[in-house]
C-alpha cells in the first residue's frame, strides 16, 4: 500500500478497494504501475519501460506486452 485514500471510492476492474480487503493479492496481480523518474531504465524507450515488467515478472509475450502498453 503507498497511501491510503482519504474519502471517495477506488474501483478497479469493478473491485471495489477499501482497507479491509481479503483478495489483495488478486487484485494486486491485475494492476500495475510505472514510477516516475528513479526506477525506470534511462536506456529504454516509455514503451520498453512498460513492457518490461510483464515480460519478465509475467511472462508475457513480447508483441502482447507491446499491444497492451501501446492501449495505455
Amino acid at each position: 500500500r503507498l497511501e491510503a485514500h482519504q474519502e471517495g471510492d477506488i474501483v478497479v476492474n469493478g473491485v471495489a478497494l477499501h482497507g479491509k480487503m481479503t483478495n489483495v493479492a488478486a487484485v494486486r496481480s491485475n494492476v500495475g504501475m510505472v514510477f516516475q523518474h528513479f526506477n525506470l531504465f534511462p536506456h529504454m524507450t516509455v514503451l520498453m519501460n512498460c513492457m518490461a515488467g510483464p515480460m519478465w515478472v509475467k511472462g508475457v509475450s513480447e508483441k502482447q506486452a507491446r499491444k497492451t502498453a501501446l492501449k495505455f
